[in-house]
């Protein structure tokens, strides 16, 4: 069987005490209302580095012993990288860590405080480690994969075993996937331990690999022109026999979240937990709304964890992403009226919009619309809104008031 032996995984957390605290575990009072499921959160976003990824670096660096002497490599889109830099500086150790030319600005620099030496080349995490393996052939130096590397995927196993022992009598974790070194760590533990837990991984619908060769039982090629995605910690376009296999054999699902779903996560986290996740880490709890039907039917009172792997965030993609969460929470809503060009009906609308409960956040004239008559104006109106079905009500009360509206 295709899996991590649980005798690594425990000395590997019985090192890593020694070194770093425990991250904890919460009830999320507003998950648990909101699913119908009993939720936990193991925020691994409150770990020295930021996320789970100290733990692979670091055993990684202690396994390898004298053989690290030369310095280590490796190759990041911004976790790893912190991961392996705070690993090498308290093993006195050089690093130097290839990220793409677009990781987040935060991670970058929080790498380079650790200090490390950090090459940005290519767009994606693919096109550095490319450009990494070329760097030590010529080099030297010690590299360590972020998730294809069995020393590192038993790092991140002890968050399993934190985990089994901080909530008693789980039923189901949830986990984000990129690579796949966090669920291989996981589910290698788990299902050594306690097989009838379910494992869950999640993979942003824009880097879906993992997701695809789960599904069609081979690995699957990885896509050629991604885009950028709010979860950038997972996004791994090609993925590893390593991995796969394990994920294979001892990982129970598989599910696919939208770009919109895990901002929508991340502004709730904030919200109605008061924790800051990256994109990556807050994909975790993405899709709990999907997924509580299912397995409330399997078990009913289901107790599940869902792993926010990191809260390493840009602070410009955060704004981005509390707009666009605020948007699909329904707590945000853009919509264009049309009105007549005269004096007075532009406080009638607003006097109408008033009396709804929501609050005008902002307000655009377009005389220059295509559509509708010269003697009307489109008004684009940004409100602040209580809910989708506060959003039901608005639009009700604009048509019974005869205006012609369409949703931006």
């Amino acid at each position: 069987m295709a899996l991590i032996a649980l005798e690594k995984i425990e000395r590997a957390r019985k090192r890593l005490s020694e070194i770093f605290p425990e991250t904890p575990t919460i009830r999320s009072e507003f998950y648990s209302s909101k699913t119908g499921l009993d939720v936990y959160l193991k925020m691994e976003n409150l770990n020295v580095s930021g996320s789970f990824k100290v733990r692979g670096a670091t055993n990684a660096i202690l396994e390898a012993g004298s053989s690290a002497k030369d310095g280590v490599v490796a190759t990041s889109a911004g976790n790893h990288a912190q991961g392996v830099a705070i690993a090498a500086r308290m093993h006195n150790l050089h690093a130097t860590i290839f990220m793409p030319e677009r990781a987040p600005i935060i991670k970058v620099e929080s790498t380079k405080n650790f200090g490390a030496q950090v090459i940005l080349t290519g767009d994606t995490y693919d096109d550095a480690e490319v450009a990494a393996k070329e760097w030590q052939a010529k080099n030297g130096g010690l590299m360590i994969h972020p998730f294809a590397d069995e020393t590192v995927i038993a790092g991140q196993g002890t968050v399993a075993l934190e985990l089994l022992d901080q909530v008693k009598d789980l039923d189901a974790i949830i986990v984000p996937v990129g690579g796949g070194g966090l669920i291989s760590g996981i589910a290698s533990a788990v299902k050594q331990r306690f097989p009838h837990i379910k494992i869950i991984g999640l993979q942003t619908e824009l880097y879906p690999t993992m997701f695809e060769s789960f599904r069609d039982g081979k690995i699957a090629s990885p896509p050629k022109s991604p885009e950028a995605s709010i979860a950038d910690g997972i996004a791994v376009k090609g993925i590893r026999e390593l991995n796969y296999n394990i994920i294979r054999e001892n990982v129970d699902e598989m599910h696919l979240v939208s770009e919109s779903q895990i901002a929508g996560s991340v502004m709730e986290l904030m919200e109605r937990n008061h924790l800051l996740a990256e994109g990556a880490g807050a994909i975790s709890v993405a899709a709990l709304d999907d997924l509580a039907l299912s397995l409330k039917a399997w078990k009913k009172d289901c107790r599940i964890a869902c792993i926010i792997s990191g809260g390493n965030i840009d602070v410009t993609l955060l704004a981005r992403i509390t707009n666009r969460g605020l948007i699909r929470n329904g707590r945000l809503m853009r919509i264009k009226v049309v009105v007549r060009d005269r004096p007075g009906a532009m406080a009638k609308l607003l006097d109408i919009i008033y009396h709804t409960g929501a609050n005008l956040y902002n307000l655009e004239h377009n005389r220059m619309a295509k559509s509708g008559s010269i003697y009307t104006v489109e008004v684009l109106l940004e409100l602040e809104t209580i809910d989708n079905s506060h959003q039901e009500r608005i639009q009700s009360v604009i048509l019974e008031n005869g205006y012609a509206f369409s949703a931006s």
